[in-house]
């Protein structure tokens, strides 16, 4: 069923491509040189990348939603995975390698405005 209950799924979505796990960095501060220290405060983790931003949104408006992606078996892959079958999402089709690591994305969101981000690939090289 649908998030919330109520209602028939009207169908089912296959989401393949990139997965990672963004790490948001709130109101970070930007640095006033490459080797400054610049503060933040608060970091939100979610799972990120277009095949699950896709299938949570599908979620989100009561179509079944399935993720297809190389993770790898680290912490990282678990908590993205945790959080896509939270979600609803099936993970069945998450593919997991202890030769990767998953991919992470560190994102500031600067006070002012505007972000930032650092990406290692990994998994999905």
């Amino acid at each position: 069923n649908p998030p919330g209950g109520g209602g028939v799924l009207v169908g089912s979505v296959l989401c393949a491509g990139l997965a990672c796990l963004d790490q948001q960095l709130l109101q970070a501060r930007e640095p006033s040189s490459r080797e400054a220290i610049a503060p933040f405060s608060g970091c939100v983790v979610q799972a990120g990348g277009s095949a699950p931003n896709t299938a949570t949104a599908l979620r989100a408006l009561g179509c079944g939603a399935s993720v297809l992606s190389v993770l790898g078996s680290d912490l990282h892959g678990d908590e993205l995975a945790r959080q896509l079958a939270g979600e609803g999402v099936d993970t069945s089709l998450l593919v997991r390698r202890s030769d990767v690591s998953t991919s992470l994305a560190v994102l500031p969101v600067f006070e002012g405005g505007g972000r930032g981000c650092w990406v290692d690939l990994s998994a999905n090289n």
